[in-house]
């Protein structure tokens, strides 16, 4: 997988959790005066960019370590169960009034999280590249999904409670 992938990939993120600044400047109430699931959508987009940031990053940095066919495999195998912690978390936190995207995404990010970690015990190393630059890219489109839900509100949620005091 070529090194400038990934690092597009961390500035994507990079950019998407940039856009958490902007949302929170605009927003005329401070964040703990946000709902439940104004923050809970916040929160999905900052751990959610801050794991593709890294993990955009770990392989560069893991292959200065180990050789990169061992690295990949080390690479996805950490990155498989930090997302299956993080996954787990977030349906264990899930507020209640939340619509059934995140579900949906949490659902699938469990999948994702348990197939990296099975093609890093089982997989070749063309495998493990692509299911990590896959789960990246996933990474970046739930982190996409926050800010959107974040901006637009999600369903279940009624778009003009946030905005009474």
């Amino acid at each position: 997988m070529s090194h400038d992938t990934l690092v597009l990939i961390a500035e994507l993120a990079v950019a998407v959790a940039g856009f958490s600044s902007v949302i929170v400047a605009l927003e005329s109430r401070g964040v703990r005066y946000w709902s439940a699931l104004q923050r809970f959508n916040l929160r999905v987009l900052l751990q959610v960019s801050a794991l593709a940031i890294f993990f955009s990053l770990f392989p560069l940095i893991l292959e200065r370590l180990v050789e990169p066919p061992a690295s990949w495999r080390w690479a996805l195998s950490v990155y498989g169960l930090v997302h299956l912690i993080d996954v787990s978390s977030f349906m264990w936190r899930t507020p209640p009034e939340t619509g059934h995207v995140h579900r949906i995404f949490q659902r699938i990010g469990l999948l994702a999280s348990l197939a990296s970690l099975l093609v890093a015990a089982f997989g070749s190393l063309l495998a493990c590249e692509v299911v990590y630059l896959s789960v990246l890219v996933w990474h970046l489109a739930v982190a996409a999904m926050g800010f959107v839900l974040l901006v637009f509100g999600s369903s279940g949620e009624d778009p003009g409670a946030s905005r009474r005091d």
